[in-house]
């Protein structure tokens, strides 16, 4: 059976090996990265719904209120919180 080496004569680490390492960098970051943004997009979902179940419970007392309400809800749906 053969032996797998990971690095030359001189010590210095194969290009393989570096090319392993780079791609498990890259793969980490892109998990701690889309994880990261999945959580601030729970905490803000959670604030949108809080504000448009309020808002759901009252009457608009003018017409900004009315469009500010609509485009709240509208922002909940487009965002599947």
């Amino acid at each position: 059976m053969r032996r797998v080496r990971f690095t030359t004569q001189t010590g210095a680490l194969r290009a393989w090996v570096d090319l392993a390492l780079v791609g498990l960098g890259f793969g980490l970051l892109a998990f701690f990265t889309i994880a990261y943004v999945n959580q601030q997009e729970r905490r803000i979902c959670g604030i949108i719904v809080m504000l448009d179940d309020r808002n759901q419970k009252v009457t608009p007392a003018n017409d900004d209120q009315r469009q500010f309400i609509e485009q709240l809800h509208r922002y909940r749906t487009d965002l599947g919180c």
